[in-house]
């Protein structure tokens, strides 16, 4: 709540993701439960064995959502950055050429 009233994060994005995490949550634990009732429909019982793929892809899919935020600020916002900042870069040389400075500037084509 303090990052909604400090202004972080807008408050129907808070809402959004605290209500799509519940949403989530009951989806990982389905998985789980899935794969034990196909072990249990398929052989008649559960051994220790059959928790394991259940449990195996109810994990990587939270570690995912856990790590969503972070992959997308690498795959999308980062190369986005380095492409502002190279053409905040052309521009700025691109002016000091119009305004006579290039001139100035050292050189380093040896």
């Amino acid at each position: 709540t303090e990052m909604v009233f400090s202004g972080s994060y807008p408050p129907l994005y808070a809402v959004f993701i605290r209500s799509i995490t519940g949403v989530m949550h009951i989806l990982w634990s389905s998985l789980a439960a899935r794969s034990l009732g196909l072990a249990k429909a398929m052989k008649g019982s559960i051994d220790r064995e059959d928790l394991i793929p259940g449990t195996l892809v109810s994990a990587v899919l939270h570690f995912l959502w856990n790590t969503a935020p972070t992959i997308f600020s690498l795959g999308v916002l980062f190369p986005f950055t380095l492409n502002s900042v190279r053409r905040m870069i052309k521009t700025a040389v691109q002016d000091e050429t119009n305004w006579g400075y290039a001139q100035f500037a050292p050189d380093e084509k040896e």
